[in-house]
């Protein structure tokens, strides 16, 4: 299921892929088709006018089968036809007065009659009720299938003197929005599914608008009969663009769908059917910010076929205490046990299953299993059948459908083995008694086993039986719906020491519950801190800036009160929350329905509620359906069955999983890719770098279960009095020792065993930082961030500091986590200065340790000074600020992609706080009633010999950077600078704020060419070296790439001039 949401994404010119003529054998006449809709199987389902019949295509355009000619429910004026949630064919029948109900294999269902009296347009919505357009009474109707009801009546008359002549309908896949095309009106009218109007789509040069159509992302798509194109309309009416026209083959279109693949289908009315892709081919977002190999490797991956991945990410969040566990239990039908699950530390998973929107269980492994299975054998079957109608002459019977004997298939277990069976050839046939088995494969041997030698080489030949049953099984049932939806929970412990792993693991790819308890005071600062981590943790990339939170209060049963005055207490609490809401950039995340939850009912309506929202959200989300290649789904599946028995796996062995997966030599870049696009969606955790490579952690659960068994202090101190001493260190001064590690983790074998690499991936997450020895303290120690003690002091300013350096998060927010990975960063490049503070941390920045880098925490902002002794010589403060704002750049880049910083620069001591750019441009500014030299606060961004004022000097030399040479002034070639740009990797951003670009310049190179890091980077560098004084390109560029740590490429530039003078 595709999902389309910008206009960049569709194609300059749209492609024809394929076209066919819908004339049959058993047609009397030439087809005039009114109508078509495509199926989730592929199929595209077509009416035909003239010769009063319903007709299914394969996806290449074979006939399946066609109906409606003949029988109970026999066609006379057939005018639409669209595809209802549950796979059935729904048509709407002008002279007959009846929409008619067949099964997606033509047997007829019903027919409704009375509804309407004259059905021009019928479409479906996703409650599974039909929507009818009727010409007579200008109305459409909303149809409750099940109780036989009308649900809504929508008038479509708008103004008495304009006419109105409803045609087709459909219904948005966005809003459920009811679309309704206006013959009479020449324009497309709009309605909420209660009635109101939104509004109505005009164009001047529109007319007798026909069959209408959304994507899964509300974009409207008009047929324009007369004037042969397709308009494409965005979800607010605004107009797009003629997507189609008649210079692109287009001739008379009736109607007008979009197929699974995101193609356009559209039916003419002269009988035939036209299919346009039109956008460009769907790359994740995770993938496409890997560069263009990986999305070729990505593209060919999907050659062997795609499957659509209905799946969903909740995240409950909230403070200590409000009930998050409790409601995560009862969502997915478990007990709840105060002692047992009193308190989340950390975060916990947990998988459910939901069947058919009502039934949500647990997921075992066993099941997730089956369901891989289930999936490859609708795909085989699929694959078979496409193939096999390709080689079929189209029937001239009326109808030839398959059928199955029975109401359902049996699974048959061999007794003894529980081995399941492949049904027999009985239990499969035509509808003429021709035996489908046989027909459709070579059977395979009784008992072969994969692994095993065949007696002979068939098509089974590697296929697990169980497959082959499922083949078998779904060879004429090839329709993917959304029958088998999973939900993965994830119940982040309130916990504030936990805050910094909660950054690590939140993502664009979910929906939020956001938990707080009635019986409380009402937290506007939880509201504020949970909705603008949420907001700036998530990132966008064009396809979904706001993931949804649901905001659910718990305790309903404790609030004081009878019925009305207690619902008065909750109303109340919720106009707070909205009143918090209003004008906040988080607002666009939070749903419009608020809910009061009493875990410990079992007949609260509200979890019924609440599941349809979540549900709801979950298919509005653009990853919804989701097309992924299914040699990756294979691969998963055996990375799910070793999760069963190991949480880590060496990347060699992977290799090997491919292998024999895929029945190929591996492309280890196609590993890399697969392993990178899962971390992204943090289903493993995979660091594509040389020291972390060799192990892929495949439960990512394991690193939150080992971090917080040794940051829970409180819980494991009284447990274990032996090891008190660094339990102290740990809760007072943030130090981690090694002899306490090894203590927590002695009992776990697979912790020991790979006690190494799990230290590694603390540090790369900035959890921990490894303490350097020394022969006085020659133990393993680390530093942990986010536990070190609050200062108990101020560290106050002195004549030598320098100016304070402010980074400031706009909207009064910064992440707790922002700090404690700033420190981390800094701390692995300075040596520390004295004792550490949650709050503050002194580093040592010069070789004669006499500038002091003070970096400070307050509530929005860091601050940083360096703190100078009368006798120390001047530093370059240009190159400590790059480092940190480098950083920053950074850590807001992976974990806080929304986060928008401001550089400023505090004047006067403490008094105002002047933006970056301002010192840099104006001579002087004024401060009260003051005028203010700007020169003496311009020290954080001079190059040290361009330094002057009070915190200038003769001499100075970079900060702890590796020896640069500097003598070399001769510019850069382009050749030279597209050489960088092929060697950077991710670090170009951070090499971008070094050579002084901001981050809105660099957010542009990104916009600009979205598909290719290299342009990204030759963009940064092209623009660089314009502004750049022509005789310190290269000077500047080797320094700065010596900053971020790829002394490798400056070693290029240094031996290019050197070849060039000899």
């Amino acid at each position: 299921m595709l999902r389309i949401t910008d206009t960049p994404n569709i194609l300059t010119h749209v492609q024809l892929i394929r076209t066919f003529n819908t004339r049959t054998q058993s047609d009397t006449a030439d087809p005039q088709l009114y109508g078509v809709a495509a199926a989730k199987n592929g199929e595209i389902v077509v009416v035909d006018r003239r010769n009063r019949k319903v007709k299914v295509y394969s996806p290449l355009g074979q006939l399946i089968r066609e109906f409606g000619a003949h029988g109970k429910q026999k066609l006379h004026y057939p005018r639409a036809v669209t595809i209802l949630v549950n796979g059935n064919i729904a048509v709407a029948d002008y002279h007959a007065r009846s929409i008619f109900v067949w099964t997606p294999l033509g047997e007829p269902i019903t027919a409704i009659r009375g509804l309407v009296e004259e059905p021009h347009g019928v479409a479906g919505d996703i409650q599974g009720n039909i929507i009818a357009s009727d010409v007579r009474s200008k109305c459409v109707y909303i149809y409750d299938v099940n109780s036989e009801s009308v649900l809504n009546t929508i008038s479509t008359i708008r103004d008495s003197e304009e006419p109105t002549l409803p045609r087709y309908v459909t219904v948005s896949r966005l809003n459920s929005d009811v679309i309704v095309s206006d013959e009479l009106g020449d324009c497309v009218q709009v309605f909420t599914h209660q009635g109101k109007h939104r509004y109505s789509y005009h164009n001047e040069e529109i007319k007798e608008p026909s069959g209408v159509c959304t994507s899964d992302h509300g974009n409207i798509f008009i047929a324009d009969l007369y004037k042969n194109r397709i308009h494409l309309v965005t979800p607010t009416g605004e107009f797009q663009q003629f997507i189609v026209t008649g210079d692109d083959g287009l001739n008379h279109p009736s109607d007008v769908d979009i197929d699974r693949d995101g193609n356009m289908v559209v039916s003419e009315s002269g009988g035939d059917i036209k299919i346009f892709k039109y956008i460009k081919d769907y790359v994740p977002p995770e993938i496409r910010s890997l560069g263009d190999e990986f999305m070729k490797i990505y593209n060919e991956a999907c050659q062997s076929g795609t499957r659509s991945v209905f799946r969903e990410r909740i995240m409950l969040v909230g403070d200590h205490g409000v009930g998050k566990t409790h409601l995560a239990k009862k969502l997915s039908g478990e007990e709840y046990n105060q002692d047992k699950h009193g308190t989340t530390n950390g975060i916990e998973r947990s998988e459910l299953e939901v069947l058919h929107s009502t039934n949500w269980a647990k997921v075992s492994s066993s099941s997730a299993t089956q369901s891989f299975t289930e999936e490859v054998g609708r795909v085989v079957a699929e694959k078979y059948d496409t193939v096999r109608r390709s080689t079929e002459t189209a029937s001239s019977s009326e109808e030839c459908i398959y059928t199955r004997t029975g109401s359902e298939f049996t699974e048959r277990e061999t007794q003894g083995r529980g081995e399941i069976m492949r049904p027999t050839d009985s239990e499969l046939k035509l509808a003429d008694g021709n035996n489908v088995a046989a027909d459709m494969v070579e059977t395979p041997a009784e008992h072969h086993v994969p692994g095993e030698e065949a007696a002979s080489t068939t098509i089974w030949d590697g296929i697990p039986r169980e497959v082959q049953w499922s083949t078998i099984k779904h060879s004429t049932i090839t329709d993917r719906a959304e029958d088998h939806v999973q939900l993965s929970f994830w119940d982040f412990g309130g916990e504030r020491v936990f805050y910094t792993t909660h950054q690590t693991f939140l993502t664009r790819r979910a929906v939020y519950i956001l938990v707080f308890d009635l019986t409380k005071d009402f937290p506007k600062e939880s509201v504020d801190f949970w909705l603008n981590s949420i907001h700036t943790h998530t990132s966008g990339s064009g396809e979904s800036d706001c993931p949804p939170v649901i905001i659910v209060c718990t305790h309903k049963d404790l609030v004081l009160g009878d019925g009305e005055s207690k619902q008065a207490s909750i109303n109340a609490y919720f106009e707070e929350i909205q009143n918090r809401l209003e004008g906040k950039a988080y607002h666009c995340h939070v749903y419009h329905r608020y809910f009061s939850i009493d875990n410990t009912s079992p007949d609260d309506p509200e979890f019924s509620e609440l599941r349809d929202a979540i549900l709801k959200l979950s298919r509005e989300q653009p990853y919804w359906g989701e097309k992924r290649p299914i040699r990756w789904l294979q691969l998963q599946s055996v990375l799910e069955e070793e999760q069963r028995c190991r949480v880590c796996i060496p990347y060699i062995n992977i290799l090997e999983h491919a292998s024999k997966t895929w029945r190929e030599d591996t492309n280890a870049d196609e590993v890399t890719a697969f392993l990178e696009f899962h971390h992204a969606l943090g289903d493993l955790v995979f660091f594509n770098e040389p020291q972390l490579r060799s192990l892929v952690v495949l439960n990512p659960q394991w690193l939150i279960d080992a971090f917080k068994s040794v940051i829970t202090v409180e819980k494991y101190e009284k447990q274990h009095r032996q090891m008190s001493k660094f339990w102290e260190v740990l809760k007072n001064e943030g130090i981690l020792m090694g002899e306490l590690i090894d203590f927590c983790w002695e009992s776990n074998a697979v912790l020991k065993e790979n006690k190494a690499l799990l230290l590694c991936q603390m540090a790369r997450f900035d959890i921990i930082c490894p303490m350097a020895k020394s022969e006085t303290t020659p133990a393993i120690k680390f530093l942990v961030p986010s536990l070190l003690p609050l200062s108990k002091t101020a560290m106050p300013l002195t004549e030598h500091d320098t100016p304070i350096l402010v980074f400031r998060g706009k909207d009064k927010f910064l992440p707790s986590g922002i700090f404690t990975r700033v420190i981390a960063r800094c701390y692995n490049k300075w040596e520390l200065h004295l004792d550490a503070y949650s709050d503050r941390c002194n580093f040592i920045v010069n070789e004669d340790q006499n500038d002091i880098l003070v970096i400070e925490k307050e509530e929005h902002s860091i601050a940083l000074r360096i703190s100078r002794s009368e006798h120390s010589h001047a530093t370059s403060y240009n190159n400590v600020r790059v480092y940190v704002e480098g950083s920053l750049h950074e850590i807001i880049k992976t974990y806080s992609p929304h986060l928008e910083l401001e550089c400023c620069i505090r004047v006067n001591g403490k008094e105002k706080e002047v933006s970056a750019e301002d010192i840099l441009v104006r001579p002087s500014v004024v401060i009260g009633a003051s005028r203010v030299d700007t020169r003496p606060y311009r020290v954080w961004f001079n190059k040290q010999e361009e330094q002057s004022g009070p915190h200038a000097s003769q001499s100075a030399s970079p900060c702890n950077t590796r020896p640069i040479k500097r003598q070399l002034t001769e510019t850069i070639s382009d050749q030279e600078l597209y050489t960088v740009a092929k060697l950077l990797g991710s670090e170009w951003e951070h090499l971008a704020v070094c050579l002084g670009s901001k981050f809105e310049e660099i957010q542009r190179w990104k916009s600009e060419n979205p598909h290719s890091v290299i342009n990204q980077i030759t963009s940064m560098l092209v623009q660089w070296r314009q502004q750049t004084v022509m005789e310190s390109h290269r000077e500047s560029l080797i320094s700065a790439l010596g900053t971020v740590e790829r002394r490798d490429i400056a070693e290029t530039l240094e031996e290019s001039v050197s070849t060039t003078k000899r």
